[in-house]
């Protein structure tokens, strides 16, 4: 059964078109003409010829659809002299129309099962498509947190929660190394820098000239004159050796004063200091003054390297660590050039110089530290583009480590979901492969009884039975096709009136509705659809096609091969005969029907749906007026019946007076016409000063008129129709 149709960019349906929403088995469209009724037709007819339109099935289960409608008739009635003939089930088959009763009840069983489990399977995917979206989600989040420090990494997924998704899932066996969130950012900002230079490296401080001449023992030696000497005794004792050497360079110049007691100086004394200080304390003296210059030099030399480190600013070096031992070594450098100085202005004191080895070596692993980091920046520079690459695996490992939780949940949902989506597929497609075999054994058993003389028979037995007796249907000379012949055996086909191919073409689709044009698919289910089958009120066809149209309805309420019927139509008269039903409450809507009204404005074509009948008509309400004239013996009568019998004779059926007026008998005809004559003079004429009274009387002959009326056109079902709908 069709549950809902969209129609789009046909006709005057736009590419907003129109939707029939929830249709049930009887739906009932009315339009007027060119609202776009045959384009609803043509879609349901073929929908694969309009792509832009669609039609929902319920249980995604399609079914043969028959359309009546233009296409139909010029398709069977006027593309050749015959036409296929209908095959039905032999009544003389009863033992196999049962077995094609009981396959198609396991088919119609089968059909509903699958229905019940294409809506568990539907239910199931919108779960599935649940999980995807939660995990969808989730790894969203993780974009939202990471894409400021990762944002070069998610190039071409930035914009997309399916696909950052898709990707994550495509990273799930990442075998890269995991790096922390602080690596990856301290990587990036090298790697997808977008000026990128290469440093140059840092030299390191040689500290083994320095510890050299700190550990000389020169130092730690006391350096005094001969000690052989006579004079030696009393500066050794005294420990003056330092200040008498500085006495000795004034002495030179003395003049044989001493320059401090300016006594008369002894004459060998002199010569007692000059051999004092002999040749080896001078060396002595000479080494400790070169040792002096080349400390202060390399101290100089380490000032001024540490002082650059620091000065370039360098962001590959701990520079805090490195200002930290600079002030131990200034500290450090400070105390030994005292302890220098006073070595040189006192050689026989013992220093000991403090070692400065310990902090050049660290500054010398912290530069060898940064030195290491420099390399890597340099060969990042090297091999760009793969170190890129390896950057943005990485950081897609973090993010799968990062959200392996929310993976492993999802990974466990999806696969109970899908599971149970594979069994109900598994289920579904086994129940059809049933129905595909059960089809197969009704088209065996069909078409070893079929036949296509019974509908014949039907059909003729009908046409007698309405009149129309000029024409008849026959078996074609061709297998499998009729003909429509006059009495005498002439084809009929092209000499039908209009008013007898309606009904034969009608009568023909009636038909076809239980039967088919094929052998061996007479008895498959199939969704029928009326296009407007009637325009006109010629004779009695209207009545005759609602009666059989409403025997469709009824087999639609029943057990039967027709699931569903749509009837379209713009006539207000077949709308109200075809929607008649005795259980239907005012104009209420039943349970298994739709009602819907087509309308077209501006070239535009819309529909919507109404609760109740929409077609309580203009010409309906004529009827209720009546009465309520009737009773209120109202001098609008007139009127009424007037507009009522211009309305159904004269408008719809073309009828004229005269025609009507010739119904009667000679004796009755003056009391017709004299009907028509009053109803047109209280119709038309505007009475300003003369008042007219009509009697009780003269109204009740002229209703008794207005009723033989239609019985003597033969609508006195009609009447009696209208007349009880308003009470």
């Amino acid at each position: 059964m069709i549950e809902s149709v969209e129609i789009k960019k046909i006709a005057s349906y736009d590419e907003h078109g129109i939707t029939l929403n929830n249709l049930k088995s009887i739906n009932y469209i009315y339009g007027a003409n060119g609202s776009g009724k045959t384009s609803i037709s043509k879609v349901l007819r073929k929908p694969e010829n309009y792509s832009d339109s669609r039609i929902n099935w319920k249980g995604g289960v399609s079914i043969q659809t028959l359309v009546y409608n233009k296409e139909f008739i010029d398709e069977n009635f006027y593309q050749d002299e015959n036409v296929k003939g209908i095959f039905t089930l032999g009544e003389e088959s009863q033992e196999k129309r049962e077995q094609i009763n009981l396959k198609k009840k396991e088919i119609d069983d089968l059909s509903q099962g699958n229905i019940n489990l294409e809506a568990s399977l539907k239910l199931k995917k919108e779960e599935l498509d649940s999980i995807e979206s939660q995990f969808e989600e989730k790894c969203w989040i993780l974009k939202q947190q990471y894409d400021s420090d990762f944002k070069p990494g998610f190039k071409g997924v930035r914009n997309s929660k399916t696909e950052f998704k898709e990707k994550f899932l495509q990273e799930i066996n990442n075998p890269d190394i995991l790096l922390t969130r602080e690596q990856i950012v301290e990587t990036a900002q090298t790697v997808f820098s977008n000026s990128l230079e290469k440093v140059n490296l840092f030299n390191s401080f040689d500290v083994n000239a320095l510890s050299v001449l700190e550990k000389d023992l020169i130092f730690e030696k006391v350096i005094v004159g001969k000690d052989n000497i006579q004079i030696a005794n009393v500066i050794n004792k005294l420990k003056i050796s330092d200040w008498v050497k500085a006495g000795h360079v004034h002495l030179k110049s003395s003049e044989g004063i001493c320059p401090f007691c300016q006594q008369k100086i002894p004459e060998d004394l002199p010569k007692q200091l000059e051999d004092y200080f002999d040749e080896s304390y001078n060396t002595q003296i000479n080494q400790v003054e070169s040792l002096s210059k080349s400390y202060k030099s390399q101290y100089s030399l380490i000032s001024s390297f540490v002082t650059d480190i620091l000065n370039g600013n360098s962001s590959y070096l701990k520079l805090d660590s490195i200002d930290q031992q600079k002030k131990l070594l200034e500290s450090k450098i400070q105390t030994n050039l005292i302890l220098i100085d006073k070595k040189t202005s006192e050689p026989s004191s013992i220093v000991k110089i403090k070692s400065i080895a310990e902090e050049i070596s660290l500054i010398n692993i912290e530069i060898d530290i940064g030195n290491a980091a420099i390399k890597k920046h340099n060969s990042l520079i090297d091999n760009i583009t793969e170190e890129k690459r390896k950057l943005i695996s990485q950081i897609w490992r973090f993010i799968v480590e990062t959200g392996k939780d929310n993976h492993s949940e999802y990974l466990g949902n999806k696969e109970n979901v899908s599971k149970a989506i594979s069994g109900i597929s598994s289920r579904i497609a086994d129940s059809k492969a049933k129905i595909d075999a059960l089809s197969e054994e009704i088209r065996n058993i069909e078409s070893q009884i079929t036949s296509i003389t019974p509908t014949i028979t039907v059909m003729n037995r009908i046409l007698n039975s309405f009149g129309f007796e000029n024409f008849r249907f026959d078996v074609a000379e061709e297998a499998g096709q009729y003909k429509i012949i006059r009495p005498s055996g002439e084809s009929a086909k092209d000499t039908l009136s209009e008013g007898e191919k309606t009904f034969i073409t009608f009568l023909y689709f009636y038909h076809l509705l239980s039967g088919s044009v094929e052998k061996d698919s007479i008895t498959v289910d199939r969704i029928i659809v009326f296009d407007d089958p009637v325009s006109s009120l010629d004779s009695n066809i209207l009545f005759i096609v609602s009666n059989l149209i409403r025997s469709v309805i009824e087999q639609v309420r029943s057990t039967s091969l027709v699931k569903q019927v749509f009837i379209l139509t713009h006539n207000i008269y077949f709308h109200k005969e075809v929607t008649f039903n005795k259980n239907r409450a005012g104009s209420d809507r039943l349970t298994d029907e739709t009602f819907w009204l087509l309308r077209k404005k501006e070239q535009k074509s819309s529909i919507e749906i109404c609760e109740k009948n929409p077609i309580k008509t203009s010409y309906e309400l004529l009827w209720h007026e009546l009465q309520k004239a009737i009773d209120e013996q109202s001098n609008t009568l007139q009127n009424i019946m007037r507009r009522i019998i211009e309305n159904y004779f004269k408008i719809l059926a073309r009828v004229g007076d005269d025609e009507l007026i010739n119904k009667f008998e000679p004796d009755e005809k003056i009391l017709c016409r004299s009907l028509f004559s009053w109803v047109n003079d209280g119709s038309h004429i505007i009475n300003e000063d003369l008042f007219v009274q009509y009697s009780p009387e003269l109204n009740e002959k002229y209703l008794e008129v207005f009723k033989k009326i239609f019985k003597l056109t033969d609508q006195e079902g009609h009447y009696n129709m209208m007349m009880s709908g308003i009470h």
